[in-house]
């Protein structure tokens, strides 16, 4: 075939109407998302599932969302603490959950309920020198405290102990079990693009432009 032949053949299509037939060229955009080996097909108009009834039909759109405003964060600091009286210890682990965005610090009191109960018991016994003495004795007043590795601290008033995790730094007070938590910048790189929003926030009209920017590919499907 040459050039005029194939000219010919191109005006007569061009026309979209050619013995009984009407044709269009379709260009219908579409969006594929591939999860854990599987192709998820989206329409491009409202970005519903198109392809599997397995699945919601907006389970992308849903996923999209919470990813781009949700944060999984938590660290957990193992700790540890002793009786002065008897030396009995107990070790625990001091877990923060880090994932509520615009909030930096957390405090509180270490608490270790099996040292409690065994320094009230011995207390009740009057097994204590200071019971024997008549002096009065609170379990926060026996036990002293410690996160495990930490170092001395000497920058942070009401704290003796400092210890620096990947997500916190946590101040420590070995004597009273209290606690000052603060968020590293570590934390903070970690938080979701979107996580001062709630997912609820993001429409599904502003979703589908933001997908319409992903790389396209030719797909013969």
């Amino acid at each position: 075939m040459n050039k005029n032949e194939f000219e010919v053949m191109k005006k007569t299509l061009s026309t979209g109407e050619f013995d009984g037939l009407t044709i269009r060229a379709v260009n219908t955009p579409r969006f594929m998302a591939e999860l854990g080996g599987r192709e998820i097909w989206l329409d491009g108009k409202r970005g519903l599932i198109t392809n599997r009834e397995d699945l919601s039909s907006d389970f992308v759109l849903q996923r999209l969302k919470k990813s781009l405003t949700t944060s999984n964060l938590g660290e957990s600091l193992p700790a540890i603490g002793l009786d002065t009286a008897t030396k009995q210890t107990e070790s625990c682990s001091l877990y923060f959950n880090l994932s509520e965005y615009g909030r930096d610090t957390y405090t509180g009191f270490l608490r270790l309920p099996n040292l409690e109960n065994h320094i009230a018991k011995d207390e009740l016994a009057g097994q204590s020198p200071e019971a024997l003495l008549g002096l009065e004795v609170t379990a926060q007043g026996r036990i002293r405290f410690n996160l495990v590795e930490s170092e001395p601290c000497a920058d942070k008033a009401g704290f003796d102990r400092v210890k620096h995790g990947n997500l916190v730094t946590v101040y420590l007070n070995s004597n009273t079990g209290e606690y000052l938590a603060i968020k590293t910048n570590a934390c903070h790189a970690k938080y979701a693009p979107l996580a001062h929003l709630k997912w609820s926030e993001i429409t599904d009209e502003d979703l589908l432009k933001a997908l319409s920017f992903a790389p396209v590919a030719e797909i013969y499907q």
